[in-house]
């Protein structure tokens, strides 16, 4: 039996780069982008890990306007203590990963 696979090139270029450096546990800006979850609506949720006391979530549109920003460190419900990962379903729901925990989020 012979199988052919086809293959093509893909030339992946600069976009353009989002954000600032924020290394405080509020406000606007990124400390250690993980990962990052889509919006339908254009919304974009960043996982920021930053400093081993804060985690957070942070909201932004593509021209780079800072919306709002939840979730905080802790061990309580609705708070992360090593936040891994982030997903979005059909629903809009958003799930969030925590490594120290060893849960999901939603």
């Amino acid at each position: 039996m012979t199988t052919q696979s086809a293959s093509r090139a893909i030339s992946l270029g600069y976009l353009k780069t989002i954000g600032i450096v924020n290394n405080q546990p509020i406000g606007r800006g990124f400390a250690n982008p993980i990962d990052v979850a889509f919006h339908p609506d254009g919304r974009i949720f960043v996982l920021n890990r930053g400093a081993p006391t804060f985690a957070r979530i942070g909201v932004i549109n593509m021209d780079e306007e800072y919306l709002f920003e939840f979730g905080k460190h802790g061990d309580t419900d609705g708070q992360f203590k090593l936040p891994a990962g982030l997903a979005m379903d059909s629903d809009t729901n958003l799930y969030v990963t925590d490594e120290f925990h060893n849960r999901v989020v939603v």
